[in-house]
């Protein structure tokens, strides 16, 4: 080694000695090394400021991932609870319907066959309904059909499980009554015309009919003095031998659910 370096490196070894002495034996230093941290401080700051940025992004989208996720789970939890309510409602509303049922058949005399109207098969607009109740279960053409108000209409056609019962509001039905009032005979006939209302027909022009009379079933088919309907209009023109009359049935066509039909009832 060169004299020179060799001397270099003595004053080097030394000078470090030196320095170590100071700082760890006199801790000559500190106060250097605090003031050196505390001007660094705010470029550590800026330093990490990307990656703590970054991570608290990576966190907020996380918690809004999570709160999306649990809204949805709530949203589908909610929806499923308005199906089972429905459900239940509708489970309800149907037991209801065959408790009144029921005790109407106990209150009836004769034959009755429970039938449930078929899914889709509400055509009132069209006169016509189909029910669950066919020739296995004795149904046969010309059989009544009621419900707990009043006479709903007659069995038109029948298949093995299944019947088309015209309502008394199809314009191809008549109904032989009686006013409850009086006891005189009546013939009521469907008007068809989609506003659920009776005719009266070929009724005397100075028969004692007025609005708020009641008519009730007569006839072998229909059971004997059950509901039909309600005079709601009245009418007697001039040079007519026949007055007019309208009736407003009993039966409430579009909230059954659950139907009697009259097994006495004579085929066609």
């Amino acid at each position: 080694m060169a004299p020179g370096a060799l001397v270099r490196f003595i004053l080097s070894a030394v000078l470090g000695g030196a320095l170590l002495y100071a700082d760890i034996g006199l801790g000559a230093f500190d106060q250097l090394r605090g003031g050196m941290a505390a001007v660094l401080t705010p470029f550590r700051a800026v330093a990490r400021f990307p990656e703590n940025a970054m991570g608290a992004a990576a966190a907020h989208f996380r918690d809004r991932e999570d709160l999306l996720a649990e809204r949805d789970a709530l949203n589908a939890r909610i929806r499923e609870m308005r199906v089972r309510a429905n459900s239940l409602d509708f489970f309800a509303a149907q037991n209801d319907d065959m408790r009144r049922i029921l005790n109407l058949r106990r209150g009836l005399g004769g034959e009755w066959i429970a039938a449930e109207v078929a899914a889709g098969g509400r055509r009132a607009f069209a006169g016509k309904i189909s029910l669950d109740r066919g020739q296995r279960d004795g149904v046969l053409p010309g059989m009544a059909v009621v419900d707990e108000m009043g006479v709903v209409g007659q069995v038109a056609r029948v298949e093995a499980d299944a019947g088309v019962v015209n309502l008394i509001t199809d314009g191809e039905q008549w109904l032989a009554c009686r006013v409850k009032r009086t006891g005189a005979l009546a013939v009521v006939r469907g008007v068809g015309d989609g506003g659920g209302e009776l005719a009266v027909e070929f009724m005397n022009k100075d028969a004692d009919l007025r609005i708020g009379d009641q008519l009730i079933a007569d006839g072998e088919a229909f059971p004997p003095g059950y509901p039909v309907g309600e005079v709601v209009s009245v009418d007697r023109p001039p040079g007519d031998i026949h007055l007019s009359a309208r009736v407003q049935p009993r039966a409430k066509f579009s909230e059954n659910r659950i139907l009697l039909i009259y097994a006495s009832g004579a085929e066609l």
